[in-house]
């Protein structure tokens, strides 16, 4: 009687040391969650020629590029950028100056220049 009532407890302590094992690991790593990964720089190895299309009026980047330049489509060469944000330097046109700028989601877009196989532009981050 004794031998059986061992058998049936030493079922129910192996599992309840299993659930154990599972809560103690659960705690641990909700106590201490992997680091967050900083915001990486995207640097584009070799500069990329874009389109950018600035989206609203900004009167400071028509000031640089030229009252002349048509903000909807400035060609330029892509240097870097940090998360969605491309740092971007404007090709001299006649119509547009040579200028450094940011180019964000909330100000414009930018899309590669060079087509791909049915000769559209791609955009990147799409």
């Amino acid at each position: 009687m004794v031998a059986k009532q061992y058998k049936l407890a030493r079922w129910g302590i192996l599992v309840r040391a299993a659930l154990s094992a599972i809560g103690i690991a659960s705690f641990a790593w909700a106590a201490n969650p992997p680091e967050s990964a900083p915001l990486a720089s995207v640097v584009v190895k070799t500069p990329t020629e874009v389109t950018v299309m600035i989206r609203e009026p900004n009167r400071a980047l028509s000031r640089t590029l030229g009252t002349a330049c048509d903000l909807a489509s400035v060609k330029a060469v892509a240097v870097g950028g940090v998360g969605a944000n491309y740092q971007v330097t404007s090709i001299p046109t006649t119509k547009c100056k040579a200028a450094v700028f940011v180019v964000t989601p909330a100000n414009g877009r930018i899309a590669i220049a060079k087509p791909d196989a049915a000769g559209s532009s791609t955009e990147p981050g799409s």
